[in-house]
């Protein structure tokens, strides 16, 4: 195995426990100015977090550019997700990089021995077919020393992130 077919990177995920405090102290220095923030929720059983449905669960992003970089803040507001617990666990900082992949189903299939897909849709963790928002899915090693995530993004999506998102993210060729 090779590894993962990256079509290209998305963005830079950072887990903060307060979007507002990071904009103004963080945003100057790298020179971000212009957020776009937008709250997620993810209904009860929609999502399973290690193989296990969650609960109900809201989080704030916010979605900059850094140079040439898209850097997306996750906020946990109400619920357990991945980046509530890894907040919990590990304090501020980078939780994810964000990839395109030809297809989120396919690259989970084909996940090396060690890899886990640990937050995704309850559908593509289950015989359910995927709905018209999975197109994304967290792996990551299990046991690894440094508890980064990888962020899976389905290319087919393009157009349904462009539309919720805009050019804050990064978009392959």
């Amino acid at each position: 195995m090779s590894g993962l077919e990256v079509l290209g990177v998305c963005h830079l995920g950072l887990a903060v426990p307060d979007i507002a405090e990071f904009r103004r102290s963080w945003g100057p220095l790298l020179g971000v100015g212009d957020w776009f923030e937008a709250d997620i929720t993810q209904p009860a059983g929609a999502v399973t977090l290690f193989g296990e449905p969650t609960g109900e669960a809201t989080s704030r992003v916010a979605f900059g550019r850094f140079g040439d970089t898209a850097l997306e803040l996750v906020e946990p507001r109400t619920g357990e997700t991945r980046t509530s617990r890894w907040l919990a666990a590990h304090g501020p900082g980078i939780h994810h990089v964000c990839v395109w992949v030809p297809s989120v189903p396919d690259a989970l299939a084909a996940l090396p021995p060690g890899a886990q897909v640990s937050y995704a849709p309850t559908s593509l963790c289950t015989a359910t077919p995927p709905g018209p928002g999975d197109f994304w899915a967290y792996v990551e090693v299990a046991g690894a020393r440094v508890p980064w995530c990888v962020e899976l993004m389905d290319v087919r999506a393009v157009d349904t992130v462009r539309a919720r998102f805009g050019d804050h993210l990064r978009y392959p060729s």
